[in-house]
């Protein structure tokens, strides 16, 4: 991205920056991991041990913590995992390669759900598997669907490219929306993209209430279509390392769905279920 177009970004949001508040972190929020969708939730053979889960998986990157739930009385497996890897590109193709996996010797497949931290994962969500292909970005206002396709392209195969424009003016209102078909081309590309496209995960386009709602928010609004962002680097860094996207503590925006009143009933059914 041009000088000149990373201005114009800065310029479009200045002011919008200073109006909006982001909302106060929640539990939720402060036990998310950094960087977001950096975790697996797994569920695995009870005879599984946290040695066999660490060498199969490591492989797809750097781990930072295999955790195996025992029982407190007899130490014995849970059949529930969890696998902390630094990056979430690392995750998402551990994910995608491993999940429905049969590992050695053990006869049952892998369940493999990339979560947000350890309270995530245990609870089914409708747009698991779609939560992390669609990337919230902003753009030059002279950009158009090609120019933004053109900047995303070398990251992965895109099914949906959005430049959110005004409905009288046809003017470009200075963000929008990139669909991947992989969870770990969209974090590809948001942890390796130039920095001033300042880049987070959005919601999956389910409704049209939905994408109403996008097309009023404005760029800088505390956006309850967005999931997750960090603290991107400094435009003229865009050459950036593994640590770029998490060197400070993410920025949670979660958009609460009526399903998690009843978060501990709902995962212990699902568990109940799986492990059966």
């Amino acid at each position: 991205m041009s000088e000149s177009s990373k201005t114009s970004i800065e310029n479009s949001t200045s002011d919008l920056s200073h109006q909006n508040h982001l909302p106060r972190p929640n539990n939720q929020q402060k036990d998310a991991d950094n960087p977001p969708f950096s975790r697996l939730f797994l569920l695995v053979p009870r005879t599984m041990n946290e040695s066999e889960l660490n060498d199969v998986f490591k492989k797809f990157g750097v781990i930072e913590d295999v955790w195996l739930v025992r029982d407190r009385r007899n130490r014995e497996g849970k059949g529930i995992a969890y696998i902390k890897y630094e990056l979430a590109s690392e995750a998402a193709r551990a994910q995608e390669e491993m999940n429905g996996k049969i590992i050695g010797s053990h006869s049952r497949p892998l369940k493999v759900i990339i979560s947000s931290s350890r309270r995530e994962g245990s609870v089914r969500d409708p747009d698991e598997h779609e939560k992390m292909l669609r990337l919230f970005v902003l753009v030059p206002k002279n950009y158009s669907k090609e120019d933004l396709r053109k900047a995303f392209e070398k990251f992965g195969t895109i099914n949906n490219v959005k430049v959110v424009t005004d409905k009288l003016t046809g003017e470009n209102k200075g963000f929008g929306y990139i669909t991947f078909t992989k969870a770990s081309e969209a974090a590809r590309a948001l942890e390796q993209c130039d920095p001033a496209f300042k880049p987070k995960f959005a919601e999956p386009l389910t409704s049209k209430r939905h994408r109403d709602r996008e097309e009023r928010e404005e760029p800088n609004s505390p956006s309850s279509s967005l999931i997750f962002t960090t603290n991107p680097s400094s435009p003229s860094n865009s050459t950036s390392s593994r640590h770029t996207q998490h060197s400070s503590p993410p920025v949670v925006i979660a958009e609460q769905r009526d399903h998690r009143s009843n978060n501990l009933l709902q995962k212990q059914t699902f568990i109940n279920e799986s492990t059966s």
